[in-house]
């Protein structure tokens, strides 16, 4: 089967190798992008049996391109302000403290 191809979402097509009637193997397709800027994303795979005309049904097959970017999930940045605000708190207490102390030394004086 010439022609055979597989288009992976807005991530570009590829070529794909006929197997047999049940599987077909497909080459992922270069990335143009930085992929250090992605951590995960997911495309729906589809097939063009005549290299042009891929099949409009969903696909049950995903793709999922695995980036170099951090994964940074919400509950790490909430957990990364709640220790800087307990930081600065912290902090707050003690200029208070030293405060404190510094003017009882002064009316102790």
């Amino acid at each position: 089967m010439s022609g055979l191809r597989c288009k992976f979402g807005h991530l570009g097509d590829s070529s794909a190798i006929y197997i047999n009637e049940t599987f077909i193997k497909c080459t992922t397709p270069p990335y143009d992008g930085d992929a250090s800027s992605i951590y995960k994303e997911y495309a729906p795979i589809s097939v063009a049996m005549n290299g042009a005309d891929y099949g409009e049904d969903v696909s049950t097959a995903d793709f999922t391109f695995t980036g170099g970017a951090p994964f940074i999930s919400f509950v790490t940045i909430i957990l990364v302000l709640a220790v800087i605000a307990l930081f600065g708190y912290a902090v707050a207490k003690y200029i208070e403290q030293r405060n404190k102390k510094r003017e009882e030394g002064e009316v102790a004086a």
